[in-house]
C-alpha cells in the first residue's frame, strides 16, 4: 500500500506542472534506502502538457503503458493506467496482460474500494478512468 500511495504521490506532482510521465514502469521506480520510500526517476519520455510537439515517435513494447500513448493523444489518465497496471504486477506477482487484468484483481486481496479505483484506472478507454490522482488518493488513503 505505501508504495503504491509514494507513486501515486510523486504522480500527483508531476502532474500539479502539467507534465505527463507518459512510461511509468516498475523500473523507473526507485526506493530509497534510508526510509523505503518510492521515488520516480527518469523522465526522459515525460511531456510538458503544452500542446507542444512530442520528441519521441518510436515507442518500445511496454505493458505498463496506456495504449493511447502512442497514438499521440493522451493526457493525465495515461499515468493512471501506468500505475494500476504497476499494482497488478505487484499484487500478483505477474506481468498484466489484456483481460487478465480483471482474473488477478479478482484473486487479490485488496479492499474494495482500492480494487474499484484499479478497474477504473485500467479502463483500455481513458475517457472512463478517473480525471485526477485525487480520486485514487482517496481510495488508497486507508489502504493497509
Amino acid at each position: 500500500p505505501q508504495l503504491m500511495r509514494d507513486i501515486m504521490l510523486g504522480l500527483e506532482a508531476l502532474h500539479a506542472a502539467d507534465m505527463v510521465f507518459r512510461e511509468l514502469a516498475p523500473s523507473r521506480v526507485l526506493l530509497a534506502e534510508s526510509d523505503g520510500r518510492a521515488v520516480l526517476t527518469d523522465f526522459e519520455l515525460a511531456k510538458l502538457l503544452d500542446n507542444s510537439p512530442t520528441v519521441s515517435t518510436d515507442w518500445p513494447d511496454d505493458a505498463y503503458r496506456a495504449p493511447e500513448v502512442e497514438s499521440g493523444n493522451f493526457d493525465r489518465r495515461a499515468d493512471l493506467f501506468s500505475w494500476a497496471q504497476i499494482l497488478v504486477h505487484a499484487a500478483t506477482g505477474e506481468m498484466p496482460h489484456g483481460g487478465h487484468v480483471a482474473v488477478s484483481l479478482t484473486e487479490v486481496d485488496l479492499p474494495p474500494g482500492v480494487r474499484d479505483v484499479v478497474a477504473d484506472c485500467l479502463s483500455p478507454v481513458a475517457r472512463d478512468r478517473p480525471r485526477d490522482c485525487k480520486k485514487v488518493l482517496k481510495a488508497i488513503k486507508r489502504w493497509n
